[in-house]
């Protein structure tokens, strides 16, 4: 489910802040990232699995040694359950990064393996597109959390200043803050100018 899935990324709502605050403190929009259907993928490989389960075997079993090729024997079997089965709603276990590495080490079986592997790069990007939209779900929540929660107490952060400064400047009728901002500071020396996030640089290329 998506708690599972935030907790295997973000375990504890500290570990979610400290990677995204600067994200939740920015105005900028983020929009929502989309999802790939991967039910075609999975379909395809379920109507070409038998096909290509003889490959995989020669390829990614019979080329192994002692439990290292029982290991991989059981690989086949479990995509062998799979393909009887519909989506099962998210990525299989089984299609791990170092089933992606090892499954396809070579051109070859990339090439004899064309429905299996055109699959896990499916599901591979499923995880970082789930990943992220999961980041947004958190940070639109964080950011209308803060900004009730500041609301309710009469407060403003640091970084609501600079946000509110640079929404005067851009807004219908700024030009005369502008003006008087140009005219009281003349010229502006910016250290650690890389480090300018959206609302800073707005500021900045508003006044100057």
């Amino acid at each position: 489910d998506d708690f599972g899935l935030l907790y295997q990324h973000w375990p504890t709502p500290d570990a979610f802040f400290d990677a995204w605050a600067n994200t939740i403190a920015s105005s900028a929009p983020l929009p929502e990232p989309g999802v790939t259907d991967p039910e075609p993928a999975w379909q395809a490989f379920c109507e070409q699995w038998q096909n290509e389960a003889d490959a995989f075997f020669a390829l990614n079993v019979k080329t192994r040694r002692g439990d290292n090729q029982a290991i991989w024997q059981a690989t086949l079997d479990e995509l062998t359950q799979l393909a009887n089965q519909p989506w099962p709603g998210s990525a299989p276990a089984l299609f791990d990064k170092a089933f992606n590495k090892d499954a396809f080490s070579t051109a070859k079986k990339i090439d004899q393996l064309p429905t299996l592997h055109r699959l896990t790069k499916a599901l591979n990007q499923i995880s970082l597109e789930q990943r992220a939209q999961l980041a947004w779900a958190g940070i639109d929540y964080a950011r209308q959390h803060l900004a009730e929660a500041k609301d309710r107490l009469n407060q403003l952060d640091f970084n609501d200043l600079i946000v509110l400064l640079r929404q005067r400047l851009t807004e219908d009728g700024g030009e005369p803050l502008a003006a008087a901002l140009a005219e009281q500071f003349p010229a502006a020396l910016v250290d650690e100018f890389q480090d300018t996030d959206p609302d800073q640089y707005a500021i900045l290329d508003t006044i100057y």
